[in-house]
């Protein structure tokens, strides 16, 4: 994979936000047409997989009081699901 010859700089401040959510970084742009047609169908399974993995509610927020029940769980060799 190569960059285009044009491809200026690209100022960011959480590289996943801008090229998953906020679309800042484009890979057309910065690419060429295959190699950006590879970047956009990964980012297309990645965000599946992310779907996937929220709507199981396998993921939890750093912080929360699910991460501190997982923590303490961990911590003593209990296996329980979270219930609030």
């Amino acid at each position: 994979m190569k960059l285009k010859k044009d491809a200026g700089l690209i100022p960011v401040r959480d590289f996943w936000n801008d090229l998953f959510e906020a679309f800042y970084i484009s890979p057309g742009c910065l690419v060429e047409d295959d190699d950006a047609k590879r970047v956009k169908d990964a980012i297309k399974v990645l965000k599946e997989f992310k779907g996937l993995l929220e709507s199981e509610g396998v993921l939890v927020q750093k912080g929360s009081v699910e991460e501190e029940h997982l923590i303490m769980c961990r911590k003593y060799g209990i296996t329980t699901t979270f219930e609030p």
